[in-house]
């Protein structure tokens, strides 16, 4: 989250009153939380932004509590996929190519 996002969602939140958010700077791959705190986890296109999801995935399993769930709405590619299937998939991705 950049210094800009945070403050745009501080704005909003006390625009809208609402007291019961709150916002903490941290990154995917180093969720600033601790372990066993959530019921779920939903990913709405961010997945895609990490370069290291292997260790977003962990830290996602990190912080859901036993029996949790995770929500993944983003296009997840596995390593051993060739270019070929790389591209073909990428027809499909669009939270980041607009």
């Amino acid at each position: 989250m950049a210094d800009e996002m945070l403050a745009l969602a501080l704005a909003n939140a006390e625009k809208a009153g609402a007291a019961n958010v709150e916002f903490l700077k941290g990154t995917i791959e180093a969720i600033p939380l601790p372990a066993d705190t959530f019921d779920v986890v939903i990913s709405n296109c961010v997945i895609n932004l990490s370069v290291d999801k292997p260790t977003v995935f962990a830290e996602t399993h990190r912080v859901l509590k036993p029996g949790g769930r995770i929500g993944v709405t983003d296009v997840v590619a596995d390593d051993t996929l060739t270019p070929k299937q790389c591209a073909e998939r990428g027809d499909w991705v669009g939270c980041i190519a607009g």
